[in-house]
C-alpha cells in the first residue's frame, strides 16, 4: 500500500504553471479613510429598497447590451 499526500520530496517544487504576483511599486491608499462613512445611514437604515418590475431582454441593442451600458432590472432567463 501507497500513501500521497503534500509534505513529500516534491512538496518543495513551485507549479511551472502559476502565474506570478506583480508586486505595484508605490505605497497603497485606502479609498475610504474614515470607517464611519461605511456605516448604514440611520435615517436611511429602515426604507425599503424600490427596484423597477424586472423586465426580458429578447436581445441586445448592440454588443455588449445597450449604448448607455445600463441594462435596468433584467430578468432571469428561463429554459
Amino acid at each position: 500500500m501507497s500513501l500521497a499526500g503534500c509534505s513529500g520530496p516534491l512538496a518543495g517544487i513551485r507549479n511551472p504553471f502559476a502565474k506570478k504576483k506583480e508586486i505595484l511599486l508605490g505605497e497603497r491608499i485606502p479609498v475610504i479613510t474614515d470607517p464611519s462613512l461605511a456605516n448604514v445611514d440611520p435615517v436611511l437604515a429602515g426604507k425599503p429598497i424600490a427596484l423597477p418590475p424586472a423586465q426580458a431582454n429578447a436581445s441586445w441593442t448592440q454588443p455588449g447590451g445597450t449604448p448607455s451600458n445600463n441594462l435596468g432590472h433584467l430578468a432571469p432567463v428561463s429554459y
